[in-house]
Parts: C-alpha cells; sequence; structure tokens
C-alpha cells in the first residue's frame, strides 16, 4: 500500500498536480484494512480530469486493489478514457462497477477496448448509462468486444437504453461468447423482437445461467421460454459438474491407490530384501499394469467426453425440434382459424352480393316495365294526336267547301247587286256615292283587320318557332345525355373490367370492390330513372301544352295549314327519336342485364376458387401432420438413442470399477 502512495505522489509530482485528499484518505482506509480483498470505493467523489489520468497510469501498475468502484462519479469522456486505459493491462481487478455515470459514445468504445485487452475482469456493473443509446454505432462495437472476451461472468446493463436492434446485437455478441454466466437487462427496452432473439441465444448458449428483463415490455410466455431454457442451462451445468466431481473422484481414487501402491512397494523392499530381482519383475508388471490401465482410463475419460458433447448436442436438437413441432402446431391453428373465418367472411360477402344482385335485378326490370308502360303511353298518345290531326284535316276540308258555298253565293249576290246597281245607277248616283264611301270604309276596316289576323298569326308562327326550336334543344340534350350516358357505361364497363383484374390479384378486398360498385351503378340507374322520369313528365306538358294549342288554333286553320303540316312532320320526326333513344336505353339496360350475368358467373368462379384453396389448405394440413408425424418418430429415435447411451456408459462405469476393484485386489495378493 506504502508502494501504491508512493506512485501516486510521484505521478503528482511529474505531472504537476496537487494530492487529492479524499483519494489518499480512501487509499489509507484499505491500507487499514486486513482482509485479503481490497476494494477502491471512489463512488460519488468529483474526480477530476488531471487525477483520473494519473490513477490511470497508478492502475497500470496495481496489483492491490481487486475491486473498483467509481460510482455516480459524473465522470467526463476523457477521464473515462484515462482510467480504462490504465485497467487494460490490469492483472488485478476483478470487479470494475461505473453505475450512473452517463457513459456513451467514445466511452462505449473504451469499454470494448477493455473488453478485448483484460482478460481479469470477471464482473462488470454499468448500471444507469446510455450505452444502448442509437446516436452513435458504439454499442454494436462493445457487443463484438464481448463475443470476443473470455474472462467476464456477469454483467450488468441496467438502465442503459437499449433497444429491440441493441438486444439483438447483443444476442449475436452472446452466441459466440463461451465464458459469461449472468447478465441483467432490467429496465431498458428490448421490446418483442428483442426478446425473441435472446431467447434464441438463451436456446443456442449453453453457459448463460441467468438473464433478468423485468420493466423491458416483452410478453409473458417468452420470459417463461427463456426462463426454462436457462434452467436447462443449468441443469446441463449441473450435470456437468457432477460428472467433473465423479472424474476428480475417480482420479483421487487412483491417486490414493497408486499412492498405496507405492507404500506397499516399500514396505515389501525394506522387509524382503533377499528378493530384490522377484520384486523388480514385480515392480515392472504392476508399471505396466498401471500404464495400461492409466491408458484404459484416459480413453474412458475421452469417451466418456464425447458422449456427454453428444448428449448435449441431442438435447439441444430436441428442443429445436419441440420448438419447431410447437411452431408448426400454432401455424397450423392459426391458417385453420383464418381459413374458417376467411370462408364465413366469403359466403357472408357473397350471400350480401347475390342479394344486391337480385334486388338490382329486380329493380332493373321495374325500371324497364315503367318504360315500356311510358312508350306506351306516349305511343297512344301519337296515335290520339294522329286521330286528332285527321279529324282537324277533315273539319279543314268541310270549312273550304263552306267557303267555296260562300263564295258562290257571294258571287250570286254580287251579279245581283250588279244588276240592280245598272238599273238604279241613273237613279241613285248620290246613293253610289254614299255606297261607296261606306265599301272603302269597309274596305279599311278589312284591310286593317286582316294586318291584325297577319300580325296574329305572325306571332303564333314565333312561338310555334320557339317551341320547335325547344323541343330541338331537348331533343339534342336528350341525345348529350345518351351519348355521356353511353360513354359513362363504357367507362363502368372500363373500370368494372380493370376491377375484376384487380380483385385477381387481391381475393380479400374484391367483393368488398364490387358492393361498392353495384351501389354505385344503382345509385346511378336510379338517377338516371329520375332524370327519365322528368324529362317525360316535361314532355307529357309540352304535349299537353301543344293540344292547348291546337284547340285554340282551330280558328284559324286556313292560315295554319301549312304550319300544322310541319308541325306533323316534326312530331314524326319527334316520335321515330324517341324511339331510338328509348331503344338505345333499352339495349344498356340489356346490356345492364348481361353484365349481372357476368357478375353471376364471376362469383361461381369465385366459389370455384375457393373450394380449390380449401382443398390446397386440407393437402398443406396433412403435409403438416405427416411432417408432425416425422418429427415425433425421430425424437422418439433420439430418445432411444439417449437411453442407450445411458446403458453403455453405465456399463462402462460399471466395468471401470470392476477393472480397478480387480486391480486392487491383485494388489493386495501380492
Amino acid at each position: 500500500m506504502d508502494q501504491f502512495k508512493k506512485l501516486y505522489h510521484e505521478y503528482c509530482k511529474t505531472y504537476h498536480v496537487e494530492p487529492n485528499d479524499l483519494l489518499l484518505g480512501e487509499i489509507q482506509k484499505v491500507s487499514g484494512e486486513d482482509n485479503k480483498t481490497k476494494s477502491l470505493n471512489l463512488s460519488s467523489f468529483n474526480i477530476p480530469e488531471a487525477q483520473c489520468s494519473i490513477l490511470g497510469k497508478i492502475l497500470t501498475h496495481d496489483f492491490i486493489f481487486t475491486s473498483i468502484q467509481l460510482n455516480d462519479c459524473n465522470l467526463s469522456s476523457d477521464a473515462l478514457n484515462a482510467l480504462l486505459h490504465g485497467l487494460m493491462t490490469n492483472a488485478t481487478c476483478k470487479i470494475l462497477e461505473l453505475k450512473g455515470n452517463g457513459i456513451q459514445g467514445p466511452g462505449t468504445e473504451a469499454l470494448s477496448k477493455i473488453l478485448r485487452k483484460n482478460q481479469t475482469i470477471r464482473t462488470l456493473r454499468l448500471e444507469w448509462n446510455q450505452i444502448g443509446s442509437m446516436n452513435s454505432p458504439a454499442f454494436s462495437i462493445f457487443c463484438d468486444a464481448l463475443a470476443d472476451n473470455k474472462a467476464l461472468i456477469d454483467l450488468d446493463l441496467r438502465n442503459n437504453d437499449i433497444n429491440h436492434v441493441g438486444a439483438s446485437e447483443l444476442a449475436s455478441a452472446l452466441k459466440r461468447n463461451t465464458t459469461l454466466r449472468a447478465i441483467d437487462l432490467r429496465w431498458n427496452n428490448v421490446g418483442l423482437i428483442g426478446g425473441r432473439a435472446l431467447l434464441a441465444v438463451c436456446e443456442s448458449n449453453a453457459t448463460l445461467n441467468e438473464l433478468q428483463l423485468i420493466g423491458n415490455t416483452v410478453p409473458d410466455d417468452i420470459m417463461q421460454s427463456i426462463a426454462n431454457a436457462l434452467s436447462k442451462n443449468a441443469e446441463h451445468r449441473k450435470m456437468h459438474f457432477g460428472h467433473s466431481q465423479n472424474m476428480a473422484v475417480l482420479s483421487r481414487q487412483l491417486q490414493n491407490v497408486h499412492e498405496e501402491k507405492d507404500r506397499e512397494i516399500t514396505t515389501t523392499l525394506t522387509r524382503m530384501s533377499l528378493q530384490e530381482q522377484a520384486m523388480l519383475k514385480a515392480n515392472k508388471s504392476l508399471a505396466e499394469k498401471l500404464k495400461k490401465l492409466q491408458e484404459a482410463l484416459d480413453d474412458r475419460k475421452l469417451a466418456f467426453n464425447a458422449l456427454s458433447a453428444k448428449y448435449t448436442e441431442l438435447e439441444a436438437s430436441i428442443t429445436v425440434a419441440k420448438q419447431e413441432n410447437d411452431d408448426s402446431l400454432n401455424k397450423m391453428r392459426k391458417m385453420e382459424i383464418g381459413h374458417h373465418e376467411s370462408i364465413h367472411q366469403i359466403q357472408r360477402d357473397h350471400k350480401q352480393e347475390k342479394d344486391d344482385l337480385i334486388h338490382t335485378q329486380d329493380k332493373l326490370q321495374r325500371d324497364l316495365k315503367e318504360n315500356l308502360d311510358v312508350q306506351r303511353r306516349l305511343t297512344e298518345k301519337i296515335h290520339d294526336l294522329e286521330r286528332k290531326n285527321e279529324k282537324l284535316q277533315t273539319t279543314v276540308h268541310e270549312l273550304q267547301e263552306a267557303i267555296a258555298m260562300n263564295d258562290r253565293t257571294h258571287q250570286i249576290k254580287l251579279t245581283s247587286s250588279d244588276d240592280e246597281i245598272q238599273r238604279l245607277k241613273l237613279k241613285h248616283k248620290e246613293d253610289l256615292k254614299d255606297h261607296e264611301l261606306v265599301a272603302n270604309r269597309d274596305i279599311q276596316r278589312l284591310k286593317e283587320a286582316h294586318a291584325a289576323s297577319e300580325q296574329t298569326l305572325k306571332e303564333q308562327l314565333s312561338k310555334l318557332e320557339n317551341i320547335r326550336t325547344a323541343l330541338e334543344r331537348e331533343i339534342n340534350s336528350l341525345k348529350s345525355t345518351s351519348s355521356t350516358q353511353k360513354l359513362h357505361h363504357d367507362e363502368l364497363l372500363q373500370q368494372e373490367k380493370i376491377r375484376i383484374k384487380n380483385d385477381e390479384e387481391k381475393k380479400q378486398q374484391e367483393l368488398e370492390d364490387r358492393l361498392r360498385t353495384l351501389t354505385s351503378l344503382k345509385d346511378e340507374l336510379e338517377s338516371r330513372n329520375n332524370q327519365q322520369s322528368i324529362a317525360y313528365r316535361e314532355l307529357q306538358q309540352k304535349l299537353n301544352f301543344q293540344s292547348v294549342e291546337i284547340e285554340s288554333l282551330k280558328r284559324q286553320i286556313a292560315s295554319v295549314e301549312l304550319t300544322i303540316h310541319a308541325k306533323d312532320s316534326e312530331l314524326i320526326e319527334t316520335r321515330e327519336k324517341i324511339k331510338t333513344d328509348y331503344e338505345k336505353k333499352f339495349r344498356s339496360i340489356q346490356q345492364d342485364i348481361d353484365l349481372n350475368g357476368e357478375l353471376k358467373q364471376r362469383v361461381k368462379q369465385l366459389e370455384n376458387e375457393l373450394k380449390d384453396q380449401h382443398f390446397t389448405d386440407q393437402n398443406t394440413i396433412r403435409e403438416l401432420q405427416s411432417r408432425l408425424a416425422e418429427l415425433q418418430t425421430t425424437l422418439s429415435h433420439r430418445d432411444q438413442e439417449i437411453s442407450r447411451l445411458k446403458l453403455e456408459e453405465e456399463h462402462r462405469l460399471q466395468f471401470l470399477r470392476s477393472a480397478i476393484v480387480d486391480y486392487i485386489g491383485t494388489g493386495t495378493d501380492h
């Protein structure tokens, strides 16, 4: 201890640093203790960086302190590097504690260097640090160094911000580490993925006996599996320890036998000096027997080690096979549950889609019937209009005949009046003048009435022209709506084709997409039928208005014949156009019905595909069951092999014991 103080003072002088009274007091406490294990406890001390560098240089030559405690010292990265640099070549320290120092980044890399170079530290406590922080790749370097370390037994990594990625790296390091027995990972953030990685390591690593994962959001089943694997490792260790104890007992028995033989030989040599040659021969024979027995024991030892290695490999393969068996059973259960759920869901969707298709088909049939009824009513109205037109034509002919009769009577009256005028011409010149004035006034009045009638007729003609243009616009709008509906139907067909192709790739979503498209088609058909019914009502109103106009124009038939003929031709054209429009709409409705038939065929194809999928699932289940049976047979064979190996080992032990007993018996006989 005095040498340690001298080194400390010398380094302080050389580096011009004042000695730390707290550090000297702690060294003085340790020097006053009589126990063999010396512990340097500097926890909660505020150690400057210069003191840390001096302490690191002293620890390179230290052979006193077996435990160094630097907890909650708030060491900087440079101070920690200086201390750990001194511990790289230290061959005395076995316990190193660095709790609550906020170690991360460069400090973690320095710890990785310690793990690579120092081969004496058995316990490393790093609680309440930030070693697992993912801001730098330092933790992966730490894990690589831990994989190469051959001395560390106990590692404490509590509260070090280790997530599932760090846990996976730590698991890969533990696959290569063969000395670490206990690791504490409490209150980190390992999670499900990290728990699975650590479970795989516990199943493959035979030296790890303790792994604590409380406060890591690891599921209970994985925690239980890890505990089971660690208990198996403990059992293996106990078994190996028992084997080693048995071998030690056997070696001690052999040593005792050798000692007894040596004593017997010395006593026989002292007592039987006359029989030296015989004893020499006996000694030679005994030496040869001992050599053979030692060789036999060595061979048995090698065979026993090989059998123990085979036994561990068999147990590891059995655990792997059991895990695979459990995984396959879970997968089979999940597949069966998912298969039944998908079948029920598809059956429900198929039933719903079938009901919707039947409903839409009935709706379309009702709409078709209503359209046919409307068309029939319109044709009846057209026939009524034609009959009314024929009646009007007959009335026009009758009026023409009446006008001709009136003309003839008027001519007769004119001739008679001319005669009377000729006779009374001389007598009534003044009356003629008066009549001429009256006639002029009558002619003027007739002209004015004719002009007024012409004006009214022109106004009526303009009204009829406006009506004709409005009808033409309506016909054009109907044409445009029919063309847009046709384009819309073409787009819907294209979308339906694309959707069916996508449905082949996405079987789970096709029923929902079809339901959406069918509902949209239903809404569109309903809106289209509403538009058609509105158009029909407007046409009916216009036809009623036209009939009223025709009734009002009966009084002016003579001047309106040409307009009536034009109107008749326009009505014929509109009727033909309406017929063509109805035929187009009927074709579109028929196409919708054909589309529903195609959808029904597609539903049948889907049912067949579901049946095929069910058949393939049953085949996979049978294959998995056969695989399970094979695994069970292999397990039974391995159990038989293990029992056979155990019997052979027991036979060998009995043979060895009998050989030892025989050897002891022969020695005592001699």
